[in-house]
């Protein structure tokens, strides 16, 4: 029997017809698959798109805040698993409580300082120091001192140094001088000389009308030993003056007492001076003033036969020296003077 060519068994069928379905099976798992993997590239692609187009704030400025010590909330007490009995479940308020920490307040932006400026110190102008200026000597007293050498036989000698110098007396402290020396401030002059190695030294002042050039190359020069008598004696206290010469016998004879306190008191100022002594040489003296004060009679000799400017006495102070006596006590004592003879001295012993 003759089967016709589309004749299909059923067995046939059934068989056929489950690799079909195996095969739709396959081919819709990978197209599941595959929308899946779609739909994943989908969502990343559009989550990586906002974050892009998000705009991102612009950071500003802001002021740094000044520290302040903020206070640190102490946390309250963890209840230690002692507390709960083991088995029983933890209650709410077992948990740790969070600790209120206060907001720290943000402290307003703070201005800045308005910076001064360091002013540029001003440089201290220190001048420059002239040099002292050489003294200058009368061409006069120069001319007597170069004379002076040239007597000595010393022609070729030049100026060395010259120095400015003051005196208490006219010895120019290159003494001792004889006669008429009175106690006065002398402003002058120190003239060095030099010839190859030999040098001299003078001492030179204008004392008013009278020149004194003075050479103290081999003078014992020194400084001169000065006395207050008024400070010295503490004659500010003598209330009595009184004014003997000598009587050629070793003694003295009153020629006037001065009591009135104005007359005193000029004999005392004219006396504040300071005096020269040993400076001199030693000559008897014929006059004395005596000054009557609280410590005793304060004695004062002077005027010598050849020099009327001579002081000295027997206090200890004169060192058994003399001075020289201001001029000023010369024109107080003219007056008692006047009507008498002028003072002599004794003779000689023979």
């Amino acid at each position: 029997m003759k089967t016709p060519d589309n004749y299909n068994p059923p067995s046939l069928r059934s068989a056929n017809r489950i690799p079909r379905i195996v095969r739709i099976l396959a081919v819709a798992l990978v197209l599941i698959a595959l929308a899946g993997f779609i739909f994943f590239l989908a969502n990343w692609a559009n989550s990586r798109d906002r974050q892009e187009i998000i705009p991102t704030a612009t950071p500003t400025a802001t002021a740094t805040p000044i520290p302040t010590n903020t206070p640190t909330a102490s946390p309250l007490p963890t209840p230690t698993p002692e507390s709960r009995s083991e088995g029983e479940p933890r209650k709410p308020d077992d948990a740790s409580p969070t600790p209120n920490i206060p907001d720290t307040p943000v402290p307003n932006p703070t201005a800045a300082p308005t910076r001064t400026p360091t002013p540029t110190p001003t440089p201290t102008y220190t001048p420059t120091p002239s040099p002292t200026p050489t003294p200058e000597v009368p061409i006069m007293l120069e001319i007597r001192a170069r004379g002076a050498l040239i007597d000595l036989g010393f022609r070729d000698v030049a100026v060395a140094s010259v120095q400015e110098a003051e005196w208490h007396d006219t010895s120019l402290a290159c003494g001792p001088v004889e006669g008429n020396n009175p106690a006065v401030a002398i402003k002058g002059w120190i003239i060095t000389f030099q010839q190859n190695d030999d040098t001299w030294k003078f001492h030179v002042a204008n004392n008013g009308e009278d020149e004194i050039i003075i050479n103290c190359t081999d003078a014992p020069v020194k400084d001169q030993n000065i006395v207050n008598l008024v400070e010295a004696l503490k004659l500010r206290n003598a209330s009595k003056l009184t004014f003997s010469r000598g009587n050629g016998e070793g003694g003295y004879s009153t020629v006037g007492i001065v009591e009135d306190a104005p007359a005193v008191a000029e004999f005392i100022d004219a006396l504040d001076i300071s005096i020269p002594i040993e400076n001199t040489e030693l000559c008897e003296t014929t006059f004395k003033l005596d000054f009557a004060t609280p410590d005793g009679t304060q004695s004062i000799h002077f005027f010598c036969e050849d020099d009327w400017f001579r002081i000295g006495g027997e206090h200890p102070l004169w060192n058994e020296a003399q001075g020289a006596m201001p001029r000023s006590i010369l024109d107080l004592i003219s007056p008692f003077l006047a009507a008498q003879p002028m003072p002599s001295l004794p003779p000689d012993p023979e």
